[in-house]
């Protein structure tokens, strides 16, 4: 039997909740769905097909004071669409820099 090791830096939190984020330069704030998160990237299901290399703004607000709000700066390495939800992309970023 094979074992699997964990390859990435960073340990993942599965997550279904609720953020708002801007693609830098455009403006506007839309939302998205994030599904897990980690210090060192953050997967969304958004509505949108967006380019690899784009800068994100992402704000995520959470819903008890216990847990701090995230506003941060990150880069899509991809954006694939979810086949179980039609019109919806998995866009998987790499934190840039976490604001105040």
């Amino acid at each position: 039997m094979m074992e699997y090791t964990e390859k990435r830096d960073f340990y993942r939190m599965a997550l279904d909740c609720t953020a708002k984020f801007q693609i830098n330069g455009s403006g506007e704030m839309d939302e998205a769905m994030v599904k897990d998160l980690s210090s060192g990237g953050i997967l969304l299901w958004i509505k949108q097909q967006v380019e690899p290399g784009s800068q994100l703004s992402i704000q995520l607000q959470p819903g008890t004071d216990l847990t701090p709000p995230l506003h941060a700066k990150a880069e899509v390495m991809r954006c694939d669409p979810v086949e179980e939800e039609p019109d919806t992309f998995a866009a998987a970023c790499s934190m840039v820099e976490i604001l105040d």
